[in-house]
């Protein structure tokens, strides 16, 4: 049985690596590829490094509610669409939701202004006024017709009766690539033969 396993491994080469990322003290990454082959007549082992500046990774992080675009070679956090920038707290929240108010007050837009405010709430928590009564916020039916939901227009961010198509989240990503029996999918999407 030990004999057959060898002779495997003899006649067919084999290659296995491991993928190391380390900082350094110039302030480099470098990635450290270190490979072992195995022929059947030679077993060879070979280590590459690649540095590069960690000035040179950019990533940048949003908070909650925001997402990273890049303008002109700079980028910067924006509101997801449908959310309003709320400037005292550097951050997103729905308008006319409670947001960071407090109890009795919601995110809304002052006389004709295009930033929101805590305001008072004269409906209460979850509700907005609407053709000059108070109504449940993102409910369907009554004051919108049979389909559609009270919600603001993201457009001009005013209270109105639309549309509302469900968000479908995909929650796990499957790989479209797939090994051949015998092997698993690494990390990197490449085949790796099992031993």
């Amino acid at each position: 049985m030990i004999t057959e396993i060898f002779l495997f491994f003899s006649l067919i080469g084999i290659s296995l690596s491991q993928d190391i990322a380390f900082p350094d003290d110039d302030d480099e990454i470098k990635i450290r590829i270190h490979t072992t082959s195995i022929t059947p007549k030679t077993t060879t082992s070979t280590t590459s490094t690649t540095p590069f500046k960690i000035s040179e990774i950019s990533v940048k992080v949003c908070p909650v509610n925001m997402t990273a675009i890049t303008e002109n070679g700079k980028t910067i956090c924006e509101c997801v669409a449908g959310y309003v920038y709320y400037l005292p707290l550097d951050s997103c929240f729905l308008p006319y939701s409670r947001g960071p108010c407090t109890s009795g007050y919601h995110l809304a837009f002052p006389n004709g202004a295009m930033t929101v405010e805590c305001l008072k709430n004269p409906c209460g928590d979850d509700s907005v006024v609407y053709q000059n009564k108070c109504h449940k916020f993102l409910k369907s039916g009554s004051p919108c017709p049979e389909g559609q939901t009270l919600t603001v227009n993201e457009e001009n961010y005013e209270i109105m009766c639309q549309e509302v198509m469900p968000i479908i989240y995909q929650l796990i990503v499957t790989p479209t690539k797939r090994c051949s029996a015998g092997s698993r999918m690494a990390a990197r999407g490449i085949c790796r033969q099992l031993l």
